[in-house]
């Protein structure tokens, strides 16, 4: 009978806290609000950068405080690790820095995980690293500069439906990346002027796509005034865009929701 190789010390630490894993992906998880699908591939890779070399990961586990500190770092490695493949390298704005930890929180679930405005003020009043209250918190937001969300773009989304749209079928996904950011920035230099709470409904408008009700709700104002206000708001910042030279199609394929009508 042959005889069967022993596993390694590496091999039995790894299994004894596989518990330890499965808790800290799951961390993860609800911090970042990753569905199903997401989780599984991250503990997956997780498990991967422990056993891969030769267990070389947990060779530099020294004994020198908990294994389930070390396993955090090693996990959150590979979740930023995975975050710079599909959106490429993050740094919160300057404005967002000098506003201070919760504007930067926000900046980073709206604009790089793809969060709506909602979802990231509710989540982060239910963190116990939060300090101001919802009014204050959507304040922030309208503060903060508009940026193009990051997004993971595959050669399938690059597609244009519309065959009419020719010009655009041989943009890479730096490409998109690139106007959308630049129409990210124009419309930003229109609403800077605006008052905080034109920029905040627009944000919830344009780029959350909630709808005029959710809005007056999260807002707490009145609903019918609010369909005539957003309609000036967007048609001042159309005319203005059109100045700059930017189409209102580059908005609603790049950074729009597509439920905005430019009238």
């Amino acid at each position: 009978m042959a005889e069967t190789s022993e596993p390694s010390a590496h091999e039995v630490l790894l299994v004894a806290h596989l518990p330890d894993i499965e808790r800290i992906v799951a961390s993860i998880a609800r911090r970042h609000a990753l569905d199903h699908d997401v989780a599984d591939d991250l503990k997956s890779e997780v498990l991967e950068r422990l056993v891969q070399n030769d267990y070389r990961a947990l060779r530099r586990y020294r004994g020198k405080g908990s294994i389930r500190a070390f396993l955090s770092v090693v996990a959150a490695n590979v979740w930023k690790d995975q975050n710079i493949r599909r959106f490429g390298r993050w740094r919160p704005s300057a404005k967002a820095k000098s506003m201070g930890a919760e504007a930067v929180t926000l900046e980073t679930w709206i604009y790089r995980d793809g969060q709506t405005i909602e979802e990231s003020v509710s989540r982060l009043l239910e963190s116990d690293r939060c300090d101001l209250n919802r009014t204050q918190l959507m304040r922030l937001v309208a503060s903060l500069p508009i940026r193009s969300r990051r997004r993971f773009v595959t050669a399938e989304s690059i597609s244009l439906s519309n065959s009419t749209q020719v010009p655009d079928a041989d943009l890479s996904g730096e490409d998109l990346q690139s106007r959308a950011d630049r129409v990210a920035g124009e419309i930003s230099a229109v609403i800077s002027t605006w008052t905080s709470e034109d920029r905040l409904i627009l944000r919830m408008r344009f780029f959350d796509g909630m709808k005029v009700s959710e809005i007056a709700r999260a807002v707490r104002l009145p609903q019918k005034p609010l369909y005539r206000r957003i309609e000036r708001m967007l048609g001042k910042l159309r005319t203005a865009l059109e100045e700059e030279g930017v189409e209102p199609q580059d908005v609603m394929d790049l950074v729009g929701q597509g439920e905005v009508e430019w009238r």
